[in-house]
């Protein structure tokens, strides 16, 4: 998953593109409590992460976890103007899209035989792409 820095860089973004969007600068107090979202779900052990990144069942099972976003807009969609729920969204996104976008285009998991795999059991290599190598974990 990106680190805190990416994530802080994520949240500045979204937060410019929404003032020049709608032309209202966030006051320094919502600014604040939006940045601390972006953050906070990172905060969680490794075992809290399965409920801070809305995993489910299935993506327990891949190594590759990916926060599974409608879990997350289903329990928080009334809590959205909120600031730190709104940074809390934005930070699972960012996981999303590296997990789902950005990992794939650089690595691809495999197990032993070399195949494409996701089960946390079962990948053993990674295949660098750029470099056009593999790496055994």
């Amino acid at each position: 998953m990106p680190g805190y820095i990416m994530h802080l860089v994520e949240a500045e973004q979204v937060l410019r593109k929404l003032e020049r969007q709608t032309g209202i600068q966030a006051e320094e107090s919502w600014r604040s409590r939006y940045l601390l979202g972006a953050l906070l779900p990172d905060t969680s052990t490794k075992e809290e992460k399965q409920q801070s990144h809305f995993w489910t069942p299935e993506t327990l099972q891949k190594l590759a976890r990916a926060p599974h976003l409608p879990l997350f807009l289903e329990k928080y969609k009334t809590s959205l103007s909120d600031p730190v729920v709104f940074g809390y969204l934005v930070h699972l996104h960012l996981d999303s899209c590296y997990v789902n976008g950005y990992w794939p285009s650089v690595f691809s998991l495999q197990n032993d035989a070399g195949e494409p795999e996701e089960g946390y059991e079962q990948v053993t290599r990674i295949w660098l792409k750029k470099q056009k190598r593999q790496r055994r974990l």
